[in-house]
């Protein structure tokens, strides 16, 4: 297998495991809390209005970025996706999209570890691995002429 399929494939298994993360967010995500504690602080984050003008609460507030995470990961998967399989798209393209994915895994897991929130950081490892791979699999070789 060439370096541009292996390039290729990492990208695009890449792009599945993001997917799959932002279902996983999405699935995992709601109910109410278990025990007494966090339902009284999930009420009172009801309760608390950021902007009394626009009638949003903190829980409103929290729920967006929620599934802001969970809609960004699907699209950058995808992206990952098209980058992957289009015919038009070049190696290099492969290479530095992945390279990018890289840095902001990288940034993500730094936050979600500073914040005490390791599952998130932990479940995007993967896919950061793959990223890697693919950023740094060696360039096709030219035969000489």
């Amino acid at each position: 297998m060439g370096a541009v399929r292996i390039r290729r494939w990492l990208v695009a298994i890449g792009g599945v495991l993001l997917v799959a993360l932002a279902v996983l967010h999405t699935l995992g995500g709601g109910g109410d809390p278990a025990d007494e504690t966090g339902r009284r602080l999930v009420a009172d984050m009801r309760a608390y209005k950021i902007d009394p003008s626009l009638n949003a609460s903190m829980m409103d507030a929290t729920d967006t970025l929620s599934h802001t995470m969970a809609i960004t990961f699907a699209a950058i998967g995808l992206i990952a996706l098209l980058i992957a399989f289009l015919r038009d798209s070049t190696d290099k393209l492969r290479r530095l999209f992945a390279l990018i994915n890289v840095l902001w895994i990288a940034a993500f897991a730094a936050l979600s570890f500073a914040h005490h929130l390791t599952p998130p950081a932990l479940f995007t490892a993967p896919a950061g691995v793959l990223f890697l791979v693919a950023a740094l699999w060696p360039r096709p070789t030219q035969a000489p002429s």
